[in-house]
């Protein structure tokens, strides 16, 4: 800003037209097409400064060894004046923004999921489940037994698929 240039972001544009399937990976990327998001207007400035506020914030989590949700983050936001989050929406896709240009999944920004579970005061509980999931058209049940057993390190999860 001091050079007198207007501060932007660059990243890939998120539309079905910028995503290709890589043979190697086996899943789809974004492609070459790129969107610049800049603090030229209001609007863009504002979104700049939400970008900041949160990076300052995740920065502050990894240093401090502590996490959120992304729920949690939108919430947060009440207290940042400007830079606050106008709805939940915007939180999050801020959040896959940041997992877009960094190539890191929000769970290293320690961003939780929406549920979590503390399993630390179920000792010798079990749980029981079902997981569905949809495979070429038809749906597959997954019984796990799981069970939360004591180690030397502390309780954990012990997942049996029957």
């Amino acid at each position: 800003m001091s050079s007198g240039e207007i501060p932007n972001l660059i990243l890939p544009t998120r539309s079905k037209n910028n995503i290709e399937y890589n043979e190697d990976s086996c899943v789809w990327v974004y492609g070459n097409s790129e969107s610049t998001r800049s603090a030229k207007s209001v609007r863009g400035a504002y979104r700049l400064l939400k970008t900041v506020y949160t990076i300052d914030f995740l920065n502050y989590q990894l240093k401090g060894g502590k996490s959120s949700t992304l729920r949690e983050l939108y919430y947060i936001s009440e207290g940042w004046d400007l830079a606050k989050f106008g709805a939940q929406e915007e939180s999050n896709k801020l959040i896959e923004d940041l997992e877009i240009m960094s190539d890191l999944q929000r769970e290293n920004f320690h961003i939780r999921p929406y549920f979590y579970l503390d399993l630390c005061n179920y000792s010798n509980t079990s749980l029981n489940f079902k997981i569905h999931e949809r495979a070429e058209g038809e749906i597959i049940s997954y019984e796990p037994d799981a069970k939360i057993v004591d180690s030397p390190a502390g309780e954990y999860l012990v997942w049996r698929f029957k």
